[in-house]
């Protein structure tokens, strides 16, 4: 089953918003919306070939930082830090 643009975003959120963080419902949610928006269209704005996102987004892989940041920035997210209150 493949999700819209909207649905996919919504999971996205949500993966990273989970507490405890589970890094693989992270990792299968970025996948999911790279689908959504579109594989090729992902890829021409990363830099990054198809194949690589193929390989890279997957249960079984930890992308590197660089790639994920650069892929969620594509994707229409912007990746902030805070600290959290003590």
């Amino acid at each position: 089953m493949s999700l819209s643009v909207d649905e996919a975003d919504k999971a996205l959120i949500a993966a990273f918003n989970k507490e405890p963080a589970n890094e693989r419902a992270i990792i299968l949610a970025i996948a999911d919306a790279i689908k959504a928006h579109g594989v090729t269209k992902i890829a021409k704005e990363t830099g990054i070939r198809r194949e690589t996102f193929y390989k890279t987004f997957t249960e079984n892989r930890s992308p590197n930082l660089v790639r994920t940041i650069r892929t969620l920035k594509a994707l229409g997210f912007s990746v902030r830090i805070k600290r959290r209150p003590t």
